[in-house]
């Protein structure tokens, strides 16, 4: 698989615009992590994060929270906005597999 970040920021703008894991499914390596700038503990395993992300967007599509998440060409991140104010990026390291290897959610200005 060719390692152009578009493909992978896409699927997880698409994902989050969603709330659907599927098409992050299939580009989650195994032992992929995921920390956020918010929570102590970090998750290490793809499973682990599917499980925390379905139930994630179930909670969004039940309280009727808006979310909107943007893909920018050639960078390695997406913006996320939650009711059109919270703001956050999530920043994703692919591996030399061509599959994401982590995901980084931190405040936006951490973002590049």
């Amino acid at each position: 698989m060719k390692n152009n970040i578009d493909i992978y920021t896409q699927a997880f703008a698409s994902a989050w615009n969603s709330l659907d894991i599927s098409p992050i499914v299939p580009l989650l390596d195994d032992n992929f992590h995921y920390s956020s700038f918010w929570v102590l503990e970090e998750m290490t395993t793809a499973e682990q994060y599917l499980d925390y992300l379905k139930g994630k967007f179930a909670t969004l599509r039940g309280s009727g929270s808006l979310v909107k998440a943007e893909h920018i060409p050639c960078k390695d991140f997406i913006i996320l906005t939650q009711d059109n104010r919270n703001r956050c990026g999530i920043i994703l390291t692919v591996n030399d597999q061509g599959l994401i290897a982590r995901a980084d959610m931190m405040p936006i200005e951490f973002c590049r």
